[in-house]
């Protein structure tokens, strides 16, 4: 078991990292700090973290506890305690004061250039968008939600959605309940896990309507591939509210 905590630790972090080279520049940084700054108190507590927040990621026992709780397919945002900017930018900051201007400008230059050859960032390589909502969901949730929320004009929510739509939805109105969590968890019982289970499919809602029917849910959102299916909806029920791009909204009578 441990061999195959340490292979999936391992293909996570070159996951992460990808194509980049900002792990060998972190790695560099902290050599430097170690031997040039180790006796500042305040690069020791920020080497200590660092440490610490690599063992926590590193460790099988830490890893299987945490893939556990948030899921193995996003343990790589363990990777976001480790202050690898800062430490970096600390460290270009020591090399390069206290020396004469022309080695500066030079040391500025190549770090400069190093930081620009190494890659794209988490935030700056198309993996995030602005959201234009208070609550930052993806603009798609929000519309959503929206729709939902004027419909029921103050009733109790019980929606049932993918986890696309779900994993934001009680973000932008916690007052919204559901069946099931992320990833299917902590499902009420074996309706509400075949529930999520044909949504997240998306192919037959005549299973997806019985099921959301018993369950009491008064909305429904998913993508319907074959627009026949709607009819099976119909039959127990629910009615069409809205669209969101591929997403139908509907709502029990």
């Amino acid at each position: 078991m441990i061999k195959e905590l340490m292979e999936w630790i391992g293909e996570t972090w070159i996951r992460y990292w990808g194509d980049g080279w900002y792990q060998y520049l972190f790695f560099i940084a902290v050599i430097y700090l170690l031997v040039r700054k180790r006796k500042d108190e305040n690069i020791k507590a920020l080497l200590l973290y660092s440490g610490c927040a690599l063992f926590v990621f590193v460790c099988p026992f830490t890893a299987w506890i945490m893939g556990k709780c948030i899921g193995k397919s996003v343990y790589w945002r363990v990777l976001w305690l480790v202050p690898t900017v800062p430490v970096i930018g600390i460290a270009a900051v020591h090399m390069i004061r206290n020396r004469r201007r022309s080695v500066r400008v030079l040391l500025t230059v190549a770090f400069v250039g190093s930081i620009a050859v190494c890659g794209k960032s988490m935030t700056g390589a198309e993996n995030y968008v602005i959201a234009r909502n208070f609550q930052q969901v993806p603009d798609e949730v929000a519309q959503i939600c929206s729709l939902i929320r004027q419909d029921a004009a103050g009733k109790k929510i019980y929606l049932a959605a993918d986890d696309h739509i779900a994993s934001y939805a009680r973000v932008y109105d916690p007052s919204i309940y559901m069946p099931y969590g992320r990833g299917g968890k902590s499902a009420r019982g074996k309706r509400a896990s075949s529930l999520y289970k044909e949504i997240m499919l998306g192919g037959d809602y005549k299973r997806v309507a019985s099921l959301a029917a018993r369950l009491r849910c008064n909305y429904v959102v998913g993508v319907v591939h074959d627009l026949s299916q709607i009819s099976f909806m119909e039959e127990r029920g629910y009615y069409e509210i809205g669209t969101v791009n591929d997403y139908r909204i509907f709502a029990k009578k």
